[in-house]
Protein backbone atom coordinates (compact mmCIF):
# COMPACT_ATOMS: atom_id res chain seq x y z
CA UNK A 1 0.00 0.00 0.00
CA UNK A 2 1.54 3.57 -0.99
CA UNK A 3 2.92 5.23 2.19
CA UNK A 4 0.36 8.39 1.67
CA UNK A 5 -2.43 6.23 1.53
CA UNK A 6 -1.47 4.57 4.55
CA UNK A 7 -0.99 8.17 6.84
CA UNK A 8 -4.29 9.00 4.93
CA UNK A 9 -5.87 5.86 6.96
CA UNK A 10 -3.26 6.50 10.13
CA UNK A 11 -5.06 10.36 9.91
CA UNK A 12 -8.41 8.32 10.35
CA UNK A 13 -7.66 6.44 13.06
CA UNK A 14 -5.95 9.04 14.87
CA UNK A 15 -9.08 11.10 14.77
CA UNK A 16 -11.35 8.58 15.86
CA UNK A 17 -9.62 8.12 18.68
CA UNK A 18 -9.77 11.54 19.46
CA UNK A 19 -13.64 12.42 19.05
CA UNK A 20 -13.85 9.33 21.29
CA UNK A 21 -12.03 11.19 24.33
CA UNK A 22 -13.85 14.70 23.40
CA UNK A 23 -16.91 12.79 23.98
CA UNK A 24 -15.45 11.99 27.32
CA UNK A 25 -15.45 15.84 28.34
CA UNK A 26 -19.44 15.92 27.76
CA UNK A 27 -19.51 18.50 25.32
CA UNK A 28 -22.39 18.74 23.17
CA UNK A 29 -23.56 20.11 20.26
CA UNK A 30 -21.92 19.18 16.93
CA UNK A 31 -20.11 22.69 16.13
CA UNK A 32 -18.70 22.46 19.66
CA UNK A 33 -17.82 19.23 19.41
CA UNK A 34 -16.18 19.48 15.76
CA UNK A 35 -14.27 22.49 16.95
CA UNK A 36 -12.90 20.52 20.38
CA UNK A 37 -11.81 17.91 17.95
CA UNK A 38 -9.91 20.29 15.85
CA UNK A 39 -7.43 21.18 18.41
CA UNK A 40 -6.08 17.60 18.56
CA UNK A 41 -6.26 17.09 14.92
CA UNK A 42 -4.62 19.59 13.50
CA UNK A 43 -0.67 19.66 12.78
CA UNK A 44 0.26 21.66 16.08
CA UNK A 45 -2.08 19.44 18.64
CA UNK A 46 -0.23 16.19 16.68
CA UNK A 47 3.00 18.21 18.18
CA UNK A 48 1.68 18.88 21.43
CA UNK A 49 0.84 15.08 21.73
CA UNK A 50 4.10 13.86 20.17
CA UNK A 51 6.14 16.62 22.56
CA UNK A 52 3.77 15.28 25.75
CA UNK A 53 4.79 11.55 24.81
CA UNK A 54 8.51 12.16 24.52
CA UNK A 55 9.29 14.75 27.56
CA UNK A 56 6.91 12.11 29.47
CA UNK A 57 8.94 8.95 28.01
CA UNK A 58 5.63 7.52 27.34
CA UNK A 59 6.80 7.42 23.43
CA UNK A 60 10.29 6.04 23.16
CA UNK A 61 12.66 4.14 20.96
CA UNK A 62 12.07 0.42 23.01
CA UNK A 63 7.94 1.45 22.76
CA UNK A 64 7.98 1.75 19.02
CA UNK A 65 9.90 -1.12 18.49
CA UNK A 66 6.82 -3.36 20.30
CA UNK A 67 4.77 -1.94 18.59
CA UNK A 68 6.45 -2.59 15.33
Amino acid sequence: MDVLALAFLGDAVYELRVRKHVLGFGITGADRLHRACVKYVCAAGQERAVKYMLEGHILTEEVGKRVL
